[in-house]
């Protein structure tokens, strides 16, 4: 996949998150999809505890540094999709 730097400063793939949630949703009753950028969106999702995060993105660059998605992921015991650091 493609590469691209997001105007947060962060290293995604280029994925295209509705034809994920249309696979998903034939499997899955619950799909949500959430646009994480704040501090405050990404505390919404870590609270909402799903069973897996499927993500393109890598860090988030709040102002404080690097926020790495998949730390506060660990963190939470939220199962994710996608590469460590």
């Amino acid at each position: 996949s493609a590469l691209r730097s997001s105007p947060l400063g962060d290293c995604q793939q280029a994925l295209d998150e509705n034809l994920i949630y249309k696979i998903l949703s034939q499997k899955y009753q619950h799909v949500k999809i959430s646009e994480i950028s704040t501090k405050s969106d990404l505390q919404r999702v870590l609270n909402r505890r799903p069973d897996l995060v499927f993500s393109g993105v890598k860090y988030f660059e709040f102002g404080a540094g690097k926020t790495w998605l998949n730390d506060c992921l660990d963190q939470n015991g939220i199962a994710y999709m996608g590469s460590n650091r």
